[in-house]
């Protein structure tokens, strides 16, 4: 008979498991607080933002996402010079991670960091541009776009990190509001950030 005792499973499938547990609580407590607290990023508002921080051992996972017109000013695919330039700037602007946050206490490393600007990208195929130069235009589908970014820091004495500054609406002035959810260990809360109060207080 197999002893499931004697198997142990590895230590990056327990901590990808907690990662997905804690995701599922962030849905309960936004589910748990009123409207005027949780606007979802499904509203798509232009000014307001989301993002989320789990916090679990040595790893903090940080998710943003904001509409394109906030972070890049359109919502179109980036067809002109002037608009592509915009979206480089954009993805350096977010990949620029020291520059966007600052943990109090504890020393914190980024150890990756994507974003996601598909939805404002213009990645035509062959076809698509051989269409485009016999003067057929190919209607662009009429609907909201949103970019999102991920970070992952790897930080020492996580314990000792009682907030975190996010410069977000001094990069992206636009951004008027970022709705906060976090959970450290078994605590969780939420922030409403702007303009005029930029600091996550880990309680």
């Amino acid at each position: 008979m197999i002893n499931c005792r004697d198997f142990e499973m590895p230590a990056t499938v327990i901590f990808f498991t907690k990662v997905c547990f804690l995701i599922l609580s962030f849905s309960c407590l936004c589910y748990g607080h009123s409207e005027h607290h949780h606007k979802t990023i499904s509203a798509h508002k232009h000014g307001e933002a989301e993002m989320s921080i789990a916090m679990e051992g040595e790893d903090i996972e940080i998710d943003l996402q904001s509409s394109a017109a906030d972070i890049v000013g359109f919502e179109h695919k980036a067809h002109k010079k002037d608009e592509k330039l915009k979206l480089a700037q954009a993805k350096l602007k977010l990949q620029a991670a020291r520059s966007i946050f600052q943990f109090e206490g504890g020393d914190c490393k980024l150890l990756e960091h994507n974003s996601d600007f598909s939805a404002v990208e213009d990645k035509r195929s062959n076809i698509a541009d051989h269409i485009h130069t016999t003067h057929i235009s190919i209607p662009e589908a009429k609907q909201h776009s949103d970019i999102s970014a991920h970070y992952h820091f790897n930080c020492t004495n996580i314990d000792h990190i009682k907030s975190l500054s996010v410069n977000l609406n001094e990069i992206f002035p636009a951004i008027e509001k970022l709705d906060v959810s976090w959970i450290k260990n078994q605590h969780q809360g939420h922030e409403e950030l702007s303009k005029n109060h930029s600091k996550v207080i880990f309680k």
